[in-house]
């Protein structure tokens, strides 16, 4: 018989309060955790969430990655982790692909320098994974929710994701317009 599992329930309470599925709990508890977003185009657009925690992030060591190789271990990761959606392992791989990405954004460098003091606070990015025709892999395009909730609500998530997915496409940034489908929030 199991033991009772602290983080395990205070995470399902919030998720579930959140529009979460425990699948989503893959680090800790959501109070010191750095919470990811991935709203992936290249299939249904629908927000997966990864945590990880932010003495993880935080100690972190400098990688000689580049953002473009970085990303696209996001991409691979985040496709695997549409077709595992219960692997620990696949879970933490994506986490540590993401907090280096991360920190090679400038979206990171302008939320950690709107106030420097306050960097040990929750971060909240929301990556857009868009398709790139056949031969990429995709385009990442990251941006951080500024706010002080635990954990997001998955439908305000959805809601940002399709926002700025439609400024991208006037922007260009989706290049296949017809290939990021639309979310309704």
């Amino acid at each position: 018989m199991g033991g009772f599992n602290f983080d395990q329930m205070v995470s399902r309470s919030h998720l579930r309060a959140s529009g979460w599925g425990l699948s989503a709990w893959t680090q800790s508890n959501p109070f010191d955790t750095h919470c990811f977003y991935l709203c992936d185009y290249r299939a249904d657009g629908q927000p997966l969430l990864v945590t990880v925690t932010q003495s993880s992030f935080d100690d972190l060591p400098p990688t000689p990655f580049s953002a473009d190789q970085l990303s696209a271990a996001v991409l691979k990761f985040s496709a695997k982790m549409r077709r595992q959606p219960g692997s620990a392992s696949l879970a933490n791989k994506t986490a540590l692909a993401l907090s280096l990405y991360a920190k090679k954004t400038r979206s990171y460098k302008a939320w950690v320098d709107t106030d420097p003091s306050d960097h040990a606070g929750r971060l909240h990015m929301v990556l857009n994974l868009y398709p790139d025709g056949p031969e990429s892999g995709g385009i990442v395009r990251p941006f951080v929710a500024a706010c002080d909730h635990t954990i997001l609500n998955a439908a305000e998530v959805v809601q940002a994701s399709v926002y700025v997915r439609k400024y991208d496409v006037q922007v260009g940034l989706c290049p296949f317009p017809g290939d990021c489908p639309v979310v309704a929030p």
